[in-house]
């Protein structure tokens, strides 16, 4: 878990993704889970610490996996660039 200077500690944000049932690639799924965190939070927030859940089938449709995910989001101190940020 990161912490900031200041004493703070992040805020922890969760998410879901939709993903073909039966694909057997962890690495593209946490890898699409990780992208879906950045692209919702602010920009000065940071992403920290995705954690993949299990992936289950979706209630009426066998054919899609829906995968929880969590993430830390704390916001960047002032002297970090926005090129940094891995978007």
């Amino acid at each position: 878990m990161i912490q900031r200077d200041d004493g703070c500690m992040p805020e922890v944000r969760h998410g879901t993704l939709e993903w073909p049932n039966g694909s057997p690639n962890i690495y593209a799924i946490q890898a699409a889970a990780e992208e879906q965190a950045w692209a919702s939070v602010a920009d000065d927030e940071w992403v920290a610490d995705v954690q993949l859940g299990t992936g289950r089938p979706q209630k009426g449709n066998e054919s899609v996996a829906v995968w929880p995910f969590s993430y830390q989001v704390a916001k960047r101190s002032g002297g970090e660039s926005i090129a940094a940020r891995p978007r």
